[in-house]
């Protein structure tokens, strides 16, 4: 039906894509700076115990993340009809990262809400550095794979290069970055813990000694 509205960016045709396009990237951009700034308010109060307000703000950005991507699953979805008609054969390699990424984002949506959420609620009133080194993993490879994830959803639909750059390489390029992300979260939560675990034993020098 959609391809019967007229010859692809004509017409009302053409109307259609520029507004589904257009919401297709809103909603990437706002759930990519949610993610983002979300990310940026737990590490600078890391050191600061973990409030009802916090987790209340976290709660709210949660409930941004997942309408953004909720749209750009069903403005994704409209766009492959309108450019291939849902034919397989018409799908670039560009088109299955895309899918990729956004599947990837909906799985790790879905870990959030069953794990990281949890462990925030449990260690309410205590810091993030003093949350278990088990519990920063999980959270840090969340986060990690939200942060490349949304960032790949803004390079693949933002970037006119991507159509221009080889199969492989996009693949690549897109795979990178997200092992470069996570292996970087995981290295700040693992470095975070042992920081925490080098002030604990200073502290308990300090007392033996004054002891």
């Amino acid at each position: 039906m959609l391809l019967s509205l007229g010859v692809p960016g004509t017409g009302l045709f053409g109307v259609m894509d520029d507004v589904v396009r257009f919401a297709h990237l809103i909603a990437i951009a706002i759930g990519f700076g949610t993610v983002v700034s979300t990310d940026f308010l737990s590490v600078w109060r890391a050191d600061k115990p973990l409030t009802a307000e916090y987790l209340r703000a976290v709660e709210a950005a949660h409930f941004v993340i997942v309408p953004a991507l909720v749209v750009a699953w069903i403005t994704g979805i409209c766009l492959i009809g309108m450019l291939t008609g849902f034919d397989p054969a018409e799908f670039t390699t560009k088109l299955w990262v895309k899918l990729a990424v956004v599947t990837q984002l909906v799985v790790t949506a879905c870990l959030i809400k069953r794990f990281v959420m949890p462990i925030l609620r449990l260690n309410e009133g205590h810091t993030l550095m003093e949350v278990p080194l088990g519990d920063k993993l999980v959270m840090a490879f969340c986060a990690g794979m939200s942060m490349a994830g949304w960032g790949s959803a803004i390079l693949l639909g933002g970037l006119a290069m991507a159509k221009l750059v080889p199969g492989w390489l996009l693949i690549a390029a897109i795979v990178g970055l997200h092992i470069a992300v996570v292996n970087v979260a995981l290295w700040s939560a693992v470095s975070l813990h042992d920081r925490v675990r080098v002030r604990a034993q200073r502290v308990r020098l300090a007392e033996i000694r004054g002891y």
